[in-house]
């Protein structure tokens, strides 16, 4: 196994997760205005700038050594969703929460092992005269990675 560093991890983790959501948004059955990788620095001004889903950056949670020349990350990533419609939330969750589930042979390609939902919160605010509602979902996961 090839000496990596964390960050390269990560950034291969998160990559792989924004590309598995970004290959599959076609087929999901609400559109989505925006994915992006930080809350956007836009004015959003209509319904139509929405549904905004956010790849937050990856976390990590733990650490633990294999071996001399071997870790195991334990990391997380969220996974926020805006919409103006409870219903189009649900749905755009549910497609999400679906392309993560059956993508297990490209996140282990990408060596992202036992991948799961950790957590999820939700809320709901007025951005202007548009009601916002959002749910965050975290999922959890394992990826080994070489030391020199």
């Amino acid at each position: 196994m090839p000496a990596v560093s964390k960050s390269a991890v990560w950034n291969n983790a998160w990559r792989t997760i924004w590309d598995l959501i970004n290959a599959d948004k076609s087929g999901y059955s609400v559109a989505i205005s925006s994915l992006v990788s930080s809350y956007p620095d836009i004015s959003i001004t209509t319904k139509s700038d929405y549904p905004i889903v956010v790849v937050e950056p990856v976390e990590s949670v733990g650490e633990d050594k294999n071996s001399l020349d071997s870790r195991t990350l334990a990391l997380s990533v969220t996974i926020s969703v805006q919409t103006t419609s409870l219903a189009s939330l649900d749905d755009l969750c549910a497609d999400i929460s679906n392309t993560i589930e059956s993508s297990e042979k490209t996140l282990k390609d990408n060596s992202i092992f036992n991948i799961g939902i950790s957590g999820t919160s939700f809320s709901f605010y007025e951005h202007g005269k548009i009601k916002v509602y959002e749910r965050s979902m975290t999922y959890s996961f394992v990826t080994d990675y070489a030391v020199s």
